[in-house]
């Protein structure tokens, strides 16, 4: 008897009660999780708004990113990205003989595949940079897309690529004057893997895969 009163009389914090008229202790919440990290825009000391890029800029970048061949062998950093570069580097695929490096780089395109280069508008210092994608085989096809809808940039290139397919992509607005650089690079990075991996060698090329440069 005296163990039964006992349990039935419970001293919980200097008050009695029985276990009929207990409250249960409130469950312990679980801790919240740690707030997440705030991500900040690490700007870029020389690539950021308004800047222009260079011919050396591109190579830098291409190389950094994609390893020499990306822009071939040659030295002069001015020398890949210009229209007259562009079309004496065309002529040597289109010729024969050369040097066993030019051997090896028309080897290299007769397979109908699809290449790509990136070209400004002068052969003087860079103005408007644009994309330039072409084939050797079976015929020679050429490409030429501007970020701009309007393409009146394209005077010299026209004259040295007179049967060029030239296409004013959009992605540009009409009172945006730096970011071509930045699109069309976008563009050459895209098709590094878009051309190995996704066009057959009798595909035609169709402008409109191309994307759009991401919001910044």
């Amino acid at each position: 008897m005296q163990m039964k009163n006992a349990v039935q009389k419970l001293k919980l914090g200097g008050s009695e009660g029985t276990l009929d008229t207990l409250t249960p202790a409130a469950p312990v919440p679980n801790p919240s999780p740690p707030a997440a990290p705030v991500q900040q825009c690490i700007s870029h000391p020389v690539y950021k708004p308004d800047y222009w890029l260079q011919t050396s800029d591109f190579v830098n970048i291409m190389v950094a990113l994609l390893g020499p061949k990306a822009v071939g062998n040659n030295k002069a950093v001015e020398a890949p990205s210009t229209p007259g570069f562009a079309q004496y580097k065309l002529r040597q695929l289109q010729g024969v003989g050369g040097t066993n490096l030019q051997r090896r780089e028309r080897k290299a395109c007769t397979e109908a595949r699809w290449n790509h280069i990136i070209c400004n508008t002068t052969n003087t210092k860079g103005v408007h940079w644009v994309f330039m994608v072409y084939r050797l085989v079976p015929t020679f096809e050429l490409h030429i897309l501007d970020p701009y809808e309007n393409t009146a940039n394209l005077t010299l290139i026209r004259k040295l690529f007179p049967s060029a397919h030239i296409t004013g992509m959009g992605h540009q607005a009409p009172d945006d004057w730096w970011r071509c650089g930045y699109i069309v690079l976008w563009w050459h990075l895209f098709s590094h893997v878009y051309v190995a991996n996704c066009v057959a060698s009798t595909d035609v090329f169709d402008p409109t895969v191309l994307p759009q440069l991401p919001a910044w």
